[in-house]
């Protein structure tokens, strides 16, 4: 049998998923085509980075070995 205290855990749970599920989408298998996917992804833009000119300073042996 199951206690009062995980029988209102288990309602509230259910409830704020309930809520919680309308701001996403949890996709758990296959559900997008490839098509889909790609188009997904031309819509993501790109990260542009560029280090500061003295981001080794504070490293010159870490640098050394991957060099």
């Amino acid at each position: 049998m199951i206690s009062k205290t995980k029988l209102v855990l288990l309602v509230i749970f259910c409830l704020t998923t309930k809520l919680i599920a309308d701001d996403g989408i949890i996709i758990r298998k296959n559900q997008r085509t490839l098509e889909q996917i790609e188009r997904i992804y031309s819509e993501i833009p790109t990260v542009e980075y560029s280090p500061p000119s003295d981001h080794w300073k504070n490293l010159p042996h870490i640098k050394e070995r991957l060099t």
